[in-house]
């Protein structure tokens, strides 16, 4: 009895050092990650307070958007480091091959946010429950999630800087035509020190970063995206992690080459992401947009600082939609705020002790601007602007977003058309034509993300044109597909498996005679039970009886003895035949063998076990 109740309350310690949130029953739903061991002490450069992290394998299967199959599955289970969640898929965007992004939010938890980036084969992510940030981490060949401490978080600035505006210098500001809005560039500038910390998943965070701000956009009724245009090592001492982040920004802030870089890529806004050290106070900076017209878009510059201080201090993912906030005329809450934003509702909202939004100071923080159109735990998460103390940032970037999106104009917008006529496949394969409908002059590159379709003769050209590629033949049952992808467009092209007909499998089950001992000339009974262990009906057949001298599963060289009618078998069913035998034979060790359908006169889909073997019988 001792012992049992040592058992019982073992389980019970176990059981309950894992909370499950959300999930009420364990259901068989598949785990993107899972918990590989506990990481007792930091792991490689990719510093984090030291507790509540565990180091994971992912499968990257369950999200890849060239798994038809498996994206079919939009809820995934995921061990984060104090609970078991169930993730649930809004949308996935696709960039290109192996570049993708996969979002949506946690099973039963209110206003939680989940974005899971891979690009070249490395994965960042974020996970927002309750205002308690997990993040995805490459960690050598493994993945760590980091929970972070709330009470650790560093601000995220002190004040934004006010710019002195001056004469714009931008030799690409918008006059004449108009971007709408709906994108606004960003241009990602990072220190050696990044490139070195985060090696191989430098791209996957950067992109993840982007991926968050856009998230908060659209839980936040924001109508617009950051799109990436570019990324880039700016290996120079006076911006370097050593450099205070107040300084950092003025300097790239007037930097030529930076400006000429900007220029080239026709980004509305830069940021220089560095590696979070003691060196510093806040986790970023960047200047504040109080005037909505061009003459901001010289000082549409941030700083943002990543990473964390093992046992100290972190910086949160959100930072650079925070940094970015200021830059389109957001500001932080009203308790907090230096100055005005764009407007006179521009600043972030916050209940205390239960919420806080991303331009606000105090937490926890959700992924959200604040608007009075969403609300969490029966709070608005914010005050609209004829209220007292107005709180509506994502009016203000919604308001903003046209002025931002043209501190540079990006030219002649190319649109795609793409289509597929046929994108249907059986297992046998064939070709198809990819119709791309652009402008003369825009570029275009068509990609495969599978080996099995194949592009030809070209994957790149300018304006309009019609393309082919081919699908190889698919030699297993299950069906396959592929994504072709055109300047961001993503078409789908599937292929069936190969059919396996069903068809009958007749199988000798037993061979018995009676007796095994016996003198010569007497008779003997052979029995043969035959089966169809198929998965079809099989024709009437025979079988045929042998007698060796050896036990082999073949009847060459044996001494064919008779044979026995067998009837239409249905599926797994069977006929027991006897055959009576005169043991003519000299003394000896024989065998009786029997082959059902030597003649092949049924189809089946094995032919190779159709002989059964008798036991030894002694003629004496």
């Amino acid at each position: 009895m001792k012992r049992l109740i040592f058992f019982i309350a073992l389980i019970s310690i176990f059981t309950s050092k894992i909370s499950w949130s959300g999930i009420e029953k364990e259901e068989p739903l598949p785990s993107l990650f899972l918990q590989k061991n506990i990481v007792a002490e930091s792991a490689g450069k990719l510093n984090a307070p030291l507790i509540d992290r565990i180091k994971i394998t992912v499968d990257f299967s369950l999200i890849d958007p060239s798994n038809a199959l498996k994206l079919a599955t939009m809820r995934l289970y995921a061990t984060l480091p104090d609970k078991k969640v169930i993730l649930k898929r809004n949308k996935i965007d696709v960039r290109g091959s192996d570049n993708y992004t996969w979002s949506g939010n946690v099973e039963g938890k209110e206003l939680s946010t989940v974005v899971v980036t891979v690009v070249k084969g490395k994965m960042c992510g974020n996970i927002n429950i309750d205002g308690i940030y997990y993040s995805i981490l490459p960690d050598n060949n493994d993945y760590l999630v980091v929970r972070h401490d709330t009470e650790k978080m560093m601000p995220f600035d002190d004040h934004a800087k006010i710019p002195d505006i001056k004469n714009g210098k931008l030799k690409n500001s918008a006059s004449g035509n108009q971007d709408d809005g709906s994108l606004i560039d960003v241009l990602i500038l990072y220190t050696s020190q990044m490139q070195t910390t985060y090696g191989s998943g430098l791209d996957a965070l950067i992109q993840n970063l982007v991926d968050i701000a856009n998230t908060a956009y659209t839980n936040s009724g924001v109508n617009t995206q950051l799109r990436l245009v570019h990324t880039e090592l700016y290996d120079n001492l006076n911006v370097d992690e050593n450099i205070l982040i107040n300084n950092a920004l003025s300097y790239i802030t007037n930097d030529a080459q930076i400006g000429e870089l900007r220029n080239n890529y026709k980004a509305d806004m830069v940021s220089l992401l560095r590696v979070f050290t003691v060196n510093d106070d806040y986790c970023g900076l960047a200047w504040q947009m109080q005037t909505v017209d061009n003459t901001f878009a010289d000082s549409a510059f941030s700083v943002v600082e990543v990473g964390s201080l093992p046992d100290l201090h972190y910086c949160q993912d959100i930072t650079l939609a925070h940094e970015l906030g200021h830059n389109m005329g957001c500001n932080h809450d009203r308790n907090h705020a230096n100055g005005q934003g764009a407007y006179d509702y521009s600043y972030g909202y916050d209940v205390a002790e239960v919420f806080g939004t991303i331009m606000s100071y105090d937490g926890p923080t959700i992924s959200y601007f604040s608007t009075p159109l969403v609300t969490y735990e029966s709070y608005p998460i914010g005050k609209d602007v004829n209220e007292p103390d107005s709180a509506y940032n994502a009016l203000t970037i919604n308001n903003t977003k046209s002025t931002v999106a043209n501190f540079v104009y990006s030219g002649n917008v190319c649109n795609y058309s793409v289509l597929l006529p046929n994108s249907s496949f059986d297992s046998s394969g064939g070709s198809g034509t990819i119709s791309i409908t652009t402008s003369d002059g825009c570029d275009w590159t068509a990609l495969s993300d599978s080996d099995w379709l194949v592009i030809t003769p070209t994957v790149s050209g300018s304006g309009s044109a019609v393309i082919s590629y081919t699908v190889a033949a698919n030699s297993d049952t299950n069906p396959r597909s592929a994504i072709i992808t055109v300047e961001g467009i993503t078409k789908n092209v599937t292929q069936t498996g190969t059919v396996v007909k069903k068809l009958p499998d007749l199988i000798v089950k037993s061979v018995s005679s009676t007796p095994l001992n016996i003198k010569k000339g007497m008779m003997i009974s052979v029995k043969a039970a035959v089966q169809n262990k198929g998965k079809a009906k099989s024709n009437a057949s025979k079988i045929n009886f042998y007698l060796s001298v050896n036990k082999n599963a073949s009847v060459d060289g044996d001494e064919i003895l008779g044979a026995k009618k067998i009837n239409k078998l249905n599926k797994n069913g069977s006929q027991t035949v006897t055959y009576k035998w005169n043991a003519n034979k000299a003394p000896g060790k024989y065998y009786f063998k029997v082959f059902c359908d030597k003649d092949y006169t049924v189809i089946e889909s094995n032919e190779s076990n159709n002989i059964g073997v008798s036991k030894k019988v002694n003629i004496k």
